[in-house]
C-alpha cells in the first residue's frame, strides 16, 4: 500500500535556494506513518481472509519435540521426536492426519517409521469419529461442545491474536527484504470463547512485522512477561520468559499462509534447567478438492502451490 509522502517545505527567498544544493528526493523512511488503529483493524482483516483461504489447502506439518538440559545456547538434545501430518479441513473442522513419526532419545539412537495402510485406517478412522462428534454437537445446538469436538479450543489463530492485542512504537523497518510497518505487541486479558492462546496473550509481550504491501503478519517474536499456568487439571506451567515465534510466507497473490511457529519454555528441576522446544513447521501447500470424506484419496492442484520460505528454527541440538 502507498502513502502520501508530506509536501517538502522550501525557503521562500530564492537567494537562500541559490547558495545550497538541490535536497534529495524524500527517503522512504520521511513517508508520514499509518494511522495505528486503521492498520490493526486492516491487517486483522487481512489474516481473517488468509485463514478462510487456508481451508481449501493441504499442507504438511512437520510437529519437532525438542528436550534438553542447558540453557540459551548451551544446551543438550536428550530426546527428539518429529510427527509428520496432512492437515486440511473437512466440514468445518481443521483436522490434522498422522503419516510418519522419528526421533531419538539417549536410550535409542534413532528411529523413523512410515504408518502402515492399517495403521492410516485407524488414523482415518480417529478422524471419522471426531467429526461425528462435532455433528452430534452443531445438531444439538451445543456451541461449547463443538468447539471441543473441533478441537477449536486448542486452535491457533493469528486474527484472534491480533485482536487481542494493545500497539505502541509504530515505526518502519525491513523484514527478508520486504518494507514493514513494526509494532510493540502487548496482550489482553481473553473474556468470552476463550481457546488456550487467548489465554495466554495476556501474558506476552513482543514485536510484530506487518508487510507494507499486503498490510498481513509476516513475523512475530514474543516472550512471557509472566508465568502463565495453563488453566485446568493437570496444566502445564509456562515460565516467565518462555519465547514464542511466528513466521508466514507470502503467495503471489498477497496471502499470506503460516511457515513455522516455534514456542521455547525453561524450568528449573533442581540444579539442572531444563529445555524444551516445540516447533511447527509449514510446507508443501497445495489446493485439493477432497473426494472421500476422510481424504484417503484426493486431487491436487500443482499450479496453486504456495512457495517455501524461510522458518523459525530450533535451538541447536
Amino acid at each position: 500500500m502507498r502513502f502520501l509522502v508530506g509536501a517538502m517545505l522550501f525557503s521562500a527567498s530564492l537567494g537562500v535556494l541559490a547558495q545550497q544544493p538541490t535536497r534529495p528526493p524524500a527517503a522512504e523512511h520521511e513517508k508520514p506513518l499509518p494511522d495505528l488503529v486503521t492498520i490493526m483493524q486492516k491487517a486483522i482483516l487481512k489474516e481473517r481472509a488468509s485463514e478462510t483461504a487456508l481451508q481449501g489447502y493441504l499442507v504438511h506439518e512437520t510437529l519437532s519435540l525438542v528436550e534438553g538440559l542447558g540453557r540459551g545456547s548451551y544446551w543438550e538434545s536428550v530426546s527428539e521426536e518429529d510427527r509428520e501430518s496432512e492437515g486440511f479441513w473437512l466440514q468445518g473442522v481443521r483436522v490434522s492426519r498422522l503419516v510418519r513419526t522419528s526421533g531419538f532419545t539417549h536410550h535409542d539412537r534413532g528411529y523413523g517409521h512410515t504408518l502402515s495402510p492399517e495403521e492410516l485406517h485407524r488414523e482415518n478412522a480417529r478422524i471419522d469419529a471426531e467429526l461425528v462428534e462435532v455433528a452430534k454437537a452443531r445438531v444439538a445446538g451445543d456451541t461449547e461442545g463443538e468447539r471441543r469436538a473441533a478441537g477449536i479450543l486448542n486452535e491457533i489463530r493469528v486474527s484472534r491474536f491480533l485482536e487481542l492485542g494493545t500497539y505502541t512504537n509504530l515505526r518502519r523497518g525491513d523484514r527478508r527484504g520486504r518494507k514493514a510497518i513494526i509494532v510493540d505487541y502487548q496482550g489482553r486479558a481473553c473474556v468470552d470463547a476463550c481457546t488456550l492462546l487467548d489465554r495466554a496473550a495476556r501474558y506476552i509481550e513482543g514485536t510484530l512485522w506487518i508487510d507494507e504491501e499486503d498490510l498481513a503478519v509476516s513475523e512475530f517474536k514474543g516472550r512471557f512477561i509472566e508465568t502463565w499456568i495453563e488453566p485446568g487439571k493437570g496444566g502445564q506451567k509456562v515460565l516467565k520468559g518462555s519465547t514464542l515465534a511466528y513466521v508466514s510466507v507470502r503467495r503471489d497473490d498477497g496471502v499470506w499462509f503460516p511457515a513455522s511457529m516455534l514456542f521455547e519454555t525453561q524450568v528449573n528441576r533442581g540444579s539442572s534447567a531444563h529445555t524444551s522446544s516445540v516447533l511447527l513447521s509449514f510446507n508443501g501447500y497445495s489446493k485439493f478438492r477432497a473426494t472421500s470424506t476422510i481424504l484417503p484419496d484426493y486431487a491436487l492442484v500443482p499450479e496453486d502451490v504456495v512457495p517455501e520460505a524461510p522458518t523459525t528454527t530450533s535451538p541447536p541440538r
